[in-house]
């Protein structure tokens, strides 16, 4: 079943069908059979549509090449797809969060390091400008 001419899809004038000799076109299909690809001679770019929701426009190729990068994209986008999505997603905000944790101990055991070179180099009690101090240094 074409779904594309059986759902009463009315392709407008600006519009033209477009297949190309990559069969980027099929392979559309293969990720979801309501998807088409469309010129619009008017804007000159163009875009997926789905059959089954009529003068909605569900991505414009905005390298206005059709090839494998838009393949992929509407691969990665599918809702079958978005757990793995999520997943990724969270991994890398949890690597975000471990650089942020290791950075900030890594300038406490600088700033511990530096107070105790300072204690002995001065044989005392360090002040609060010594730790001011410090601290400026840690900024450089």
């Amino acid at each position: 079943m074409n779904c594309f001419y059986d759902c009463g899809y009315i392709l407008k004038p600006e519009y033209e069908e477009y297949h190309d000799i990559y069969d980027i076109y099929k392979r559309i299909k293969y990720i979801n059979n309501n998807y088409i690809l469309l010129y619009n001679r008017i804007k000159k770019q163009f875009e997926i549509h789905n059959v089954v929701q009529p003068n909605s426009t569900l991505v414009t190729i905005w390298h206005n090449e059709v090839d494998a990068r838009l393949e992929k994209y509407l691969f990665d986008t599918k809702v079958e797809n978005c757990a793995n999505n999520f997943e990724l997603i969270e991994k890398h905000n949890a690597d975000l969060d471990r650089k942020k944790e290791q950075k900030m101990r890594d300038k406490a055991a600088f700033f511990a390091t530096e107070a105790l070179n300072l204690a002995e180099r001065k044989c005392g009690e360090l002040t609060d400008k010594d730790f001011l101090d410090i601290k400026k240094h840690m900024k450089e």
